[in-house]
């Protein structure tokens, strides 16, 4: 699916958009690049929020690069109850950006730092719930 890529790096005055998105904020940044919100803005996800998720490949070789591409669309190609449908994604010299559908959940590492800070084991519910998820994911 391609999106075309727009002024999109951080601190610039430009307006952020990737093509079919609009960034409206940075939620982390990681080893394996960063993860934004933003707003569709083109085709069948217009309004919609959206997760963008902008791998750097600068300075990769074209195997390495042309790797990441390659597993970004065969994720568009998934279907499954458990994962964040991938609705778009774009290569261009600097980046893969993978753009999935954004759902409102708690994420894990949340749930784990509050258990941590109040010094008790995660509740038996959601326990059960996170090792039913990882082994499904397995199977």
């Amino acid at each position: 699916m391609a999106m075309g890529l727009g002024s999109s790096r951080r601190g610039g005055g430009k307006k952020k958009s990737l093509g079919a998105c609009n960034l409206a904020s940075e939620l982390h940044t990681g080893a394996v690049g960063s993860l934004w919100i933003g707003v569709g803005s083109k085709g069948l996800h217009v309004g919609e929020a959206l997760f963008a998720h902008r791998i750097p490949i600068e300075g990769a070789d074209d195997a390495n690069a042309d790797a990441v591409a390659s597993a970004a669309g065969w994720a568009a190609d998934l279907y499954h109850d458990n994962l964040l449908p991938v609705v778009g994604c774009e290569r261009d010299d600097e980046e893969v950006v993978v753009l999935s559908a954004y759902r409102e959940a708690e994420p894990l590492r949340t749930v784990l730092r509050v258990a941590g800070i109040n010094r008790k084991p995660l509740p038996a519910n959601i326990a059960l719930k996170i090792l039913h998820d990882v082994l499904e994911g397995l199977t």
